[in-house]
């Protein structure tokens, strides 16, 4: 076994198993569309963390590689994202590791766990599609930091008239 390979126990099988972290980010290097792909990954992750929801973030990572649905603005792919997420997570019920061992990530989850991580994702994306419905940058700010804490600015309006001007392509978190 050369060094880039290291041992990780199965939890199902209780045995020792090789596993190569380059593998799986050769894969995700392959598989995303853009920049914008890891963006959302780290969004995702970041709301996992403010939320302290237990979504492992190789789950997150495979999701988004295999649904994400590009847009110049970042709130709507995110939307769009989520919704092939939720609708292949609706149907399936699982993650399939795309490298070695090639397991379903959501094997040892009971349908009641499964279904509780599939409605935390609709209400992420619900709560986006009002962001990205708000009538005002203020108010869009304000639903987005309720799903990603502090890291989201409170973005203050700065015309008179009040209209949404946060979007096009805005990427707030330093993240």
């Amino acid at each position: 076994m050369n060094s880039e390979h290291a041992l990780l126990a199965n939890k199902k099988t209780n045995k020792w198993e090789a596993s190569d972290s380059k593998d799986f980010s050769d894969w995700y290097l392959r598989t995303r569309k853009d920049v914008q792909t890891s963006r959302i990954v780290r969004y995702l992750k970041a709301w996992r963390d403010f939320q302290d929801f237990k979504f492992a973030s190789i789950e997150l990572t495979i999701l988004v590689a295999n649904h994400h649905i590009q847009n110049d603005d970042d709130e709507i792919a995110l939307k769009n994202t989520l919704d092939a997420i939720i609708s292949n997570l609706s149907w399936l019920k699982r993650i399939d590791k795309p490298v070695s061992p090639f397991e379903d990530l959501w094997e040892e989850l009971s349908e009641q766990e499964k279904n509780s991580r599939i409605k935390k994702l609709k209400d992420l994306r619900d709560d986006i599609e009002n962001a990205i419905n708000a009538p005002s940058t203020h108010r869009a700010s304000l639903i987005l930091r309720e799903q990603f804490g502090e890291r989201f600015p409170i973005i203050e309006d700065t015309n008179a008239d009040n209209v949404k001007t946060y979007s096009a392509g805005a990427k707030p978190w330093g993240l």
